[in-house]
């Protein structure tokens, strides 16, 4: 099974935030439909799609349309976590106040669900 991928996409001025599998093909189809072109600069695999949503929810100030955002303030900092490929540090800036990890070894595997950091180990 091939792992799913968080991605940012820029057109312009605006940035797309999305999920998919096969990163390439999605931005290519992307594309078809695009006025403008379109770059990949950001994207890396995720454990669970519920990340994107979480994204979307987080950044609903600076929706310019759907998945599309202005290039702006967080959007910039949330692009910049993409590109680290720094989950915990996405994680953290995505639920302010609400994580709490309280382990005695590293995670194998991090996940959000409801505004909440979920550990299993």
């Amino acid at each position: 099974m091939r792992r799913r991928h968080v991605y940012a996409v820029r057109g312009a001025e605006l940035i797309k935030i999305g999920s998919a599998v096969n990163v390439v093909a999605r931005v290519r189809d992307l594309q078809i439909g695009s006025p403008v072109p379109l770059s990949l600069i950001a994207h890396t695999p995720i454990m669970d799609a519920q990340l994107e949503f979480d994204i979307h929810r987080r950044l609903k100030e600076h929706r310019q349309h759907g998945e599309w955002f202005r290039y702006e303030g967080d959007v910039i900092r949330v692009v910049e976590l993409i590109q680290s490929a720094n989950m915990d540090a996405l994680c953290a800036f995505l639920t302010p106040g609400d994580v709490q990890v309280a382990q005695p070894h590293p995670p194998s595997e991090i996940k959000i669900k409801r505004r909440r950091l979920i550990v299993i180990s």
